[in-house]
């Protein structure tokens, strides 16, 4: 009873020491009578738990980086409750983001002013979402929306926008207003998705950096345990003693000091003290003198090291001054007439051109005589598409709209979707957009390959398209469709069909269909790999 009575009193102690400790430091923060207030927002200490306890913002994940957010009223041991709690924190965050720091955070190193509104968007979006009673049905949830402008960006994230507007539209419960306000949310968030992106490249290579050397260093330690654990008199010691334990933990996190430790543990049982009063005080001095000892030997290393790694500079730019002349002879020989005159043409006699045979492309000009709305087989194109979509299991709608055709070619505003389909036929989204006036006249077979084209799109984003790529999006149409879309693709090889490819023999046709269709299972194949790599674009002059 009395043990237990004085470990309460103690736990007591402890507590009110950390509550006086957090005051400490918030009088440390802030100066004496509140006089540092306003350079403790200027420096950021007010903003951290550890300095100020009536710190008014956390950290949240958004949009790939770190964030500061108001705190919850409730959140913090030293948290201002009720209203004035909430108005408090929302002010912190204001100022936070005024504050010098944040400023060049958010230019020169993640973005995260960018990312802020962002989170506000999708807070926005969250809120409207949530009168929608039909989400999971129609396959929608705000937590995939969020993990998506976390990982997602560019090429990737507009597919995914698409894909989740496709969605959406065929929900019974949301209304066109709030619809509309949902695709102005998505693609605002786009904006401040890729503004964040475009200005985190720092944080992004740092962090690529970070996990390339921990990788490596982490194999490093892999190795260093093994070797330890060949010598079965020590591997016995590290058993006995717990060591293995600890031996772990530097292999997982890193750290001289649990090698160290583990090691001293070992040693420690070795001489039959594990276990004894004198133990852990014999091992924390040990490996504190052994741990001071290696970290003056690693300062030493560092040293060296740096001064190896100014001579192979030195000895790299002495051969680059060497090899200038051969630069010289490269770019004579490779780009001799990038300085003729504008205007001037150089030929060469050796080269030819060879014409490429495309598909069967429908007419554009309206007076042409084969301008029709039937197809040449008798079905109309209505029924051309009905057919199509039944064998591949869709009922996603055809919408043909007139664009209309100005002087020059191009399309004139018409219908909302021309805007898409300016330089193409179709546009797949929550139902594939087809303008009427160029598909008119077509065969037969050139529309059942162009919308089975567009229907792989739909198969592509009910799987796993948004992780896959634009271009290997457009091959995998092509390739199911016998180069319905007509693309040209560029390649290390030159120009050629999604047909045309070459594979390497880990493409089995399953393999390749499942690509294709953009299936999550093959992403992570050699042959995804190979095709993103050999696709250098989907367009080739």
């Amino acid at each position: 009873v009395k043990v237990l009575g004085y470990q309460s009193a103690f736990a007591q102690v402890g507590r009110w020491e950390a509550y006086l400790g957090s005051l400490q430091a918030t009088r440390a923060t802030m100066g004496p009578n509140m006089s540092n207030v306003a350079g403790s927002i200027l420096t950021g200490d007010f903003f951290d738990d550890r300095k100020n306890r009536y710190n008014p913002v956390k950290a949240k994940e958004v949009g790939g980086v770190e964030i500061m957010v108001a705190k919850d009223g409730r959140e913090g041991k030293g948290a201002i409750r009720g209203g004035m709690g909430h108005a408090y924190n929302v002010m912190g965050e204001t100022l936070y983001y005024m504050t010098p720091s944040s400023v060049v955070r958010t230019f020169f190193y993640n973005g995260e002013g960018f990312a802020r509104y962002l989170n506000r968007n999708l807070d926005s979006l969250d809120s409207v979402l949530k009168g929608v009673t039909d989400l999971k049905t129609v396959g929608v949830s705000m937590n995939e929306i969020n993990n998506a402008y976390n990982t997602l960006s560019g090429n990737q994230l507009d597919f995914y926008i698409k894909n989740v507007l496709g969605k959406l539209s065929k929900s019974k419960t949301i209304s066109p207003e709030d619809m509309l306000k949902v695709e102005k949310l998505l693609k605002r968030s786009n904006t401040y998705k890729n503004l964040t992106h475009a200005f985190s490249a720092p944080f992004r290579i740092q962090n690529m950096l970070n996990k390339k050397f921990s990788d490596a260093f982490k194999r490093g330690r892999v190795r260093v345990a093994k070797m330890l654990l060949k010598n079965a008199r020590l591997r016995d010691l590290l058993l006995k003693t717990g060591g293995t334990k600890l031996l772990g933990k530097w292999v997982t996190g890193g750290g001289i000091r649990l090698l160290v430790k583990s090691l001293v543990t070992a040693a420690a049982g070795a001489i039959g003290l594990v276990g004894t009063p004198l133990a852990s005080f014999l091992v924390a001095v040990g490996t504190w003198i052994v741990t001071d000892l290696l970290m003056k030997m690693v300062k030493q290393a560092f040293i060296m090291m740096k001064y190896v790694v100014m001579g192979m500079l030195v000895i790299i730019a002495l051969l680059v001054l060497q090899a200038t002349d051969s630069v010289a002879k490269f770019n004579q020989r490779n780009y001799s007439y990038s300085n003729v005159i504008p205007g001037d043409v150089i030929t060469c006699a050796e080269y030819t051109e060879d014409p490429i045979s495309g598909a069967d492309m429908p007419p554009l000009d309206p007076s042409d005589p084969n301008y029709t709305t039937q197809c040449v087989g008798g079905e109309t194109i209505q029924d051309i598409y009905d057919r199509v979509a039944r064998s591949m299991g869709l009922s996603t709608k055809l919408a043909l709209v007139t664009c209309l055709i100005d002087s020059s070619g191009e399309s004139s505003p018409g219908h909302s979707m021309c805007a898409s389909i300016t330089w193409g036929w179709c546009y797949s989204a929550g139902s594939i957009y087809c303008d009427a006036g160029k598909i008119s006249g077509a065969s037969c077979s050139t529309l059942e390959r162009l919308f089975t084209h567009e229907l792989v799109h739909q198969i592509q984003g009910g799987n796993a398209g948004y992780i896959y790529g634009t271009i290997l999006r457009e091959w995998g149409a092509d390739y199911l469709s016998a180069n319905g879309g007509s693309y040209l693709f560029r390649t290390p090889d030159g120009c050629m069909r999604a047909t045309q490819v070459p594979v390497p023999s880990s493409c089995s046709p399953s393999l390749l269909q499942s690509i294709a269709r953009s299936e999550a299972a093959a992403y992570e194949t050699d042959c995804r790999r190979y095709l993103s790599n050999f696709l250098i674009s989907k367009f080739c002059y």
